[in-house]
């Protein structure tokens, strides 16, 4: 059984390429023979844009190392007149052992930055790791990777800012 990097994993861009992201890149999935077969429903507020995604499921990144969401539906509301940059903040992702540095074969942050260059959108994201006792955090801006750093602590329980997130 995994440890679980538990972290906010934000995402940026347009109205369009964040919709179009979320669209195709958020799955549900079953994980025991008894629950129904993986479904989703993506709803679109035509008036005020807001998507609603639900699922009788767990939500899931497609990409990336095994990964929860946690939730069965998500609702993202957009507000403003204009197709200025938008933030979406899915809470309390976790990721099992963590984010992977490139080279690394099912998860690597490659896949990160492979998605933020197809979508035109942005990530950033940190998450804690009580049971291994560090954290990691990255961001990715325009298809780059601008940092990629796992954080190490002398005494986790007192240093790391929530210690008992994660593991």
């Amino acid at each position: 059984m995994p440890n679980w990097l538990v972290g906010d994993f934000k995402i940026r861009g347009t109205k369009e390429k964040l919709t179009n992201f979320l669209k195709n890149e958020i799955i549900s999935v079953a994980y025991y023979p008894l629950e129904k077969a993986p479904d989703i429903k993506v709803t679109i507020d035509k008036e005020f844009e807001d998507i609603k995604i639900e699922s009788t499921n767990v939500l899931r990144l497609k990409f990336g190392r095994r990964n929860h969401l946690n939730v069965n539906a998500l609702t993202f509301d957009f507000y403003g007149e204009s197709d200025e940059c938008e933030i979406v903040v899915l809470e309390d992702v976790e990721f099992a052992w963590g984010i992977l540095p490139d080279g690394h074969q099912g998860g690597g942050i490659h896949q990160y930055v492979e998605k933020s260059k197809e979508y035109g959108v942005d990530f950033r994201f940190y998450g804690f790791e009580m049971g291994g006792e560090f954290n990691q955090e990255f961001e990715i801006i325009n298809g780059e990777l601008k940092f990629f750093r796992d954080i190490e602590f002398k005494d986790y329980k007192w240093e790391c800012v929530k210690p008992n997130m994660g593991g």
